[in-house]
């Protein structure tokens, strides 16, 4: 028993025992046994009697076995909970810290509110539902487990299928367009090189022009003379120096690349070729670059034939549907169903606060109240034409519509506490009871039409003002400074 080593002798005493097996089980707190507990050379099995306030507790239980230096390759875990008890409260209330705690640390998804469920709240999750003794509450968590899931995967598709649609849209079209007027200009660069193969060796440097000598021979060596000696009186200057087989040849100094000299040889594109130090290997490099125009012709064209064949899969790929979408709505539903059900169910019966441990006798009797309130938004609905909204107004929703594009910050649920917004009405659903209003050039806000004086039309510039709750916002029509696009 850890708690019987109360100094620190005799704790490294029995952690040395149990290190060489001479102890073999050893029962503490979370506290005593925590960090710095170093005794995993030989441990098999670890059992969580309890549940602890915080997840960092269970990870540092965890932590002792899952060790490096333990001996056994696998290792089991146990926790202990007790069907139809406190249990569950307590491992609800760890599940829900590990959210929000995920939420800030989770790097799948760059969006600014995190629905994310990692795989610890999962797990913790699947020990809350075997507390349950109620099936289909344990239905219900393992329901609300699977729909997670597969909600994250819909939207890491949906963010997958955003990123093809604008390669298809705008990414691939600009490449194909450049690649073929590139074609073009290489076609024209071809029919030069091909024109001056075979003829006799002539260049001009800085207006003087070298051919063949009275032998007959190419004055080869005094032309890179000549051109080496043009480069480096221009210095870090950039002009034309001459004229080799039609294609002019400038000079130019690259301070990125350590002060190295180029040369272009500019015909209907820029080729481009460093300038050594060797007469010769420069008027070779020229000779190159020259004779190489055709097999970059040839590259070229291999690159457009990649850009048509990668808008053939990307349009193939935008053809295939969510892969899990059947098994999402089903559960979805199924999950519902569950719901409605144990609701009806906690509504005849004397209902538990799973939040509050401490729940009131009373607490029936202040549901009756919120649901007396209610009633006088119920008639402005009625009174406006506008029906009750069928499903919850999400991120992700506001996100498909496209209003914008590019970034976009998107708020389904903004403050009505005395809050103002300004910006031009982008979209308006009457049968889901919502709209959105564009704010400065990134944001969306979703209000719903029944909190609203009236319904607001595509296009207006409105400063909507919510003063509390229980009162409709005030619309002002605001003056339009700049022309914005509407979409129904």
């Amino acid at each position: 028993f850890i708690h019987d080593a109360d100094t620190e002798k005799k704790k490294d005493e029995l952690f040395a025992k149990v290190r060489n097996g001479e102890v073999r089980v050893l029962m503490g707190s979370t506290q005593k046994m925590g960090a710095g507990t170093n005794v995993q050379d030989r441990l098999i099995a670890l059992h969580d009697l309890d549940c602890p306030w915080r997840p960092a507790d269970l990870e540092q239980r965890a932590g002792r076995i899952i060790r490096q230096g333990n001996q056994n390759p696998e290792v089991n875990i146990y926790r202990y909970v007790t069907e139809s008890t406190f249990d569950a409260y307590l491992y609800q209330t760890v599940e829900n810290k590990q959210k929000f705690i995920s939420q800030v640390m989770t790097s799948k998804t760059p969006l600014r509110s995190c629905e994310d469920v990692d795989e610890s709240v999962l797990s913790y999750a699947e020990v809350k539902a075997l507390c349950i003794g109620d099936t289909r509450i344990k239905e219900k968590m393992e329901l609300d487990i699977d729909v997670n899931k597969l909600k994250v995967l819909e939207a890491s598709f949906k963010d997958q299928r955003y990123a093809l649609q604008d390669k298809l849209r705008k990414s691939l079209p600009e490449l194909i367009s450049a690649t073929k007027a590139k074609i073009d200009l290489l076609k024209k660069d071809v029919a030069t090189a091909e024109a001056t193969k075979d003829s006799d060796f002539k260049m001009t440097i800085m207006g003087k022009t070298f051919g063949l000598d009275a032998d007959g021979k190419p004055q080869k060596h005094e032309a890179g003379e000549a051109l080496l000696a043009a480069a480096q009186t221009l210095g870090l200057n950039a002009g034309t120096i001459g004229e080799y087989r039609g294609f002019k040849i400038s000079v130019y100094t690259d301070q990125d690349f350590y002060g190295k000299i180029f040369l272009n040889l500019e015909g209907a594109i820029n080729h481009n070729i460093e300038l050594g130090t060797s007469e010769a290997g420069n008027l070779t490099r020229i000779e190159n670059a020259i004779n190489g125009i055709p097999q970059k012709l040839e590259e070229v064209k291999g690159q457009l034939e990649n850009y048509h064949s990668q808008v053939k899969a990307t349009k193939e790929e935008l053809q295939k549907g969510f892969p899990y979408a059947d098994e999402l709505k089903e559960k979805s539903a199924r999950l519902a169903q569950l719901n409605t059900e144990l609701t009806m169910q906690d509504n005849s019966q004397t209902p538990v606060q799973e939040t509050s441990p401490t729940a009131e006798p009373d607490a029936p009797e202040v549901k009756v109240e919120e649901t007396q309130k209610i009633e006088n938004p119920t008639e402005i609905k009625a009174a406006y034409g506008i029906p009750e909204t069928k499903s919850q107004i999400t991120s992700q929703m506001i996100r498909d519509l496209n209003l914008i594009d590019g970034d976009v910050y998107v708020y389904p649920n903004p403050r009505t506490d005395g809050q103002e917004y300004k910006g031009e009405i982008r979209y308006v659903d009457r049968e889901k009871g919502y709209c959105v209003q564009l704010s400065g050039k990134r944001s969306l806000f979703a209000h719903k039409l029944e909190k609203l004086e009236r319904i607001p039309e595509v296009g207006e510039n409105l400063k909507i003002s919510f003063s509390d709750e229980n009162h409709k916002a005030v619309m002002t029509t605001q003056e339009s400074r700049t022309r914005t696009r509407c979409r129904k």
